[in-house]
């Protein structure tokens, strides 16, 4: 189903796609962008989340994403969000737990 179109589509620029293998599936995402950084977190169902700093993506579309997880827990991640400023990550997942990560 299409949820809604524009037609200024050209002012739009790609800047990450996932291809998706044949045994795996997306079944949900939870992200939050933090602007001032411009770091995309990405929780996902396995209790890992990914950190993509989208300043150095858009220039060199290879370079990879850090991986949060907590060793004691692979409970899918229901919310991550950034602070104002990007140096701190908070998540949440289906065990009840609450994970905080501050940037180096």
């Amino acid at each position: 189903p299409i949820l809604g179109s524009t037609t200024k589509a050209s002012s739009f620029k790609l800047l990450l796609k996932w291809v998706v293998n044949e045994k795996e599936y997306i079944w949900f995402l939870k992200f939050d962008i933090c602007r001032a950084s411009q770091l995309l977190a990405i929780g996902t169902l396995d209790g890992q989340i990914q950190v993509w700093d989208l300043r150095h993506h858009m220039h060199n579309p290879s370079v990879d994403f850090v991986k949060l997880k907590n060793p004691n827990s692979k409970a899918k991640i229901s919310r991550v969000s950034f602070n104002y400023d990007g140096s701190i990550l908070v998540a949440c997942s289906d065990d009840s737990r609450i994970f905080i990560w501050k940037r180096k």
